[in-house]
């Protein structure tokens, strides 16, 4: 009998897509650059690695023989992409590889051994939460601009831990904090894990395959992201993050209310006048007006003043305007709120219920 199974091309080419996000071009290793492919029991199995983090996902299908082997995994994924839309897509073993057709094209496609390819071992990480993966996703995507340098290893991720009603995902990089909260069901103790943030990315696009509910769980060296038909297994950054939820300062004074669209708007005119050498903005608080100022030697001066709503006394400090534009470009919606600490930390947050808190640190300009 014949090894080979038949799926439809929407399927496979999704999930080709999805765990391709994990392959990185690997000379040393040519496994790697493969997709270990398991057809059993009406069901294939799409799995790949980059020995750091594996991305599985399951599909539907009909399965003539049992058979596990590993293909190029750019080369399946355009075979799927380009077959024609409503196509089947066959994939079958012979005597020098592997051969897949849809309609009438046909394919050959060199092939490795699949017990040459690492496995996913979850080490019985069992689950320890459950929430929806666009809820896991949106806080991350909340957070995920700020990434710490190669000083800061230990924070070169977003963090994820409990609170009351779900989790807080956070990132940090000594000079700004981003935390967005999400609801979550806890199952149990769940203790704090980071996620690399290379691995971030891979995530969302390789649960991007119809998940909606997922379960995680860690045994604080490797995360298990369980959403049924697709899982997702990587190793956890090492090393203790900030405890900024103990050290948070309150912030203190009358709160500035503004309209995201507004100041985001004369970030970016005033933008025009910075250069390499100045990447400060000068920010002006007055009754009811917010003055942003940049001035370079190579690009000029600008200044922008936007209408706010602030009742509190004049106030001049500066921030890195990249970041200032990054916290505000963050709010969803257009109404936001900036507030200040007592150490002059300005506080980013758009009026809305479990909305992402982003905490800019202040500079000199």
């Amino acid at each position: 009998m014949t090894h080979s199974f038949i799926t439809e091309r929407a399927a496979i080419s999704r999930a080709a897509a999805a765990v391709r996000t994990v392959v990185s071009a690997n000379k040393a290793i040519p496994v790697l650059n493969n997709v270990r492919i398991e057809a059993r029991d009406g069901r294939v199995g799409l799995l790949t690695t980059n020995q750091d983090c594996w991305a599985e996902v399951t599909i539907a299908a009909a399965v003539n023989d049992p058979f596990a082997i590993t293909v190029p995994a750019a080369l399946l994924e355009d075979i799927a992409r380009t077959a024609p839309d409503g196509a089947q897509i066959e994939l079958m073993l012979t005597d020098t590889g592997a051969a897949a057709k849809s309609g009438r094209a046909r394919f050959r496609l060199p092939t490795l051994p699949s017990d040459q390819f690492p496995p996913l071992n979850d080490h019985g990480i069992e689950p320890q939460l459950r929430m929806k993966l666009a809820d896991l996703i949106a806080a991350i995507s909340a957070v995920d601009h700020v990434k710490a340098g190669d000083h800061m290893s230990s924070h070169q991720g977003v963090l994820l831990r409990a609170i009351p009603g779900g989790i807080e995902c956070a990132a940090f990089d000594g000079n700004r904090l981003s935390i967005c909260p999400a609801e979550a069901v806890i199952d149990g103790e769940f203790a704090p894990m980071t996620i690399p943030m290379p691995v971030v990315g891979k995530i969302k696009s390789a649960m991007a395959v119809g998940v909606d509910d997922i379960t995680i769980g860690h045994n604080g060296r490797l995360a298990l992201i369980n959403g049924g038909n697709a899982r997702f297994l990587t190793r956890l950054v090492e090393g203790k993050f900030t405890e900024y939820w103990k050290k948070l300062p309150d912030t203190v004074g009358e709160p500035v209310l503004f309209s995201a669209r507004d100041l985001s708007a004369a970030m970016a005119r005033v933008g025009l006048a910075q250069d390499q050498f100045n990447n400060g903005v000068a920010v002006e608080l007055a009754t009811d007006s917010l003055t942003l100022s940049v001035a370079s030697q190579s690009a000029g001066a600008a200044t922008d003043t936007v209408m706010v709503g602030y009742s509190g006394e004049r106030r001049k400090t500066g921030f890195s305007l990249q970041f200032l534009r990054d916290a505000v470009g963050k709010c969803p919606g257009d109404e936001a709120e900036l507030h200040f600490d007592g150490l002059g930390n300005a506080h980013v947050f758009a009026r809305s219920p479990n909305a992402p808190r982003h905490m800019v640190c202040p500079m000199n300009v």
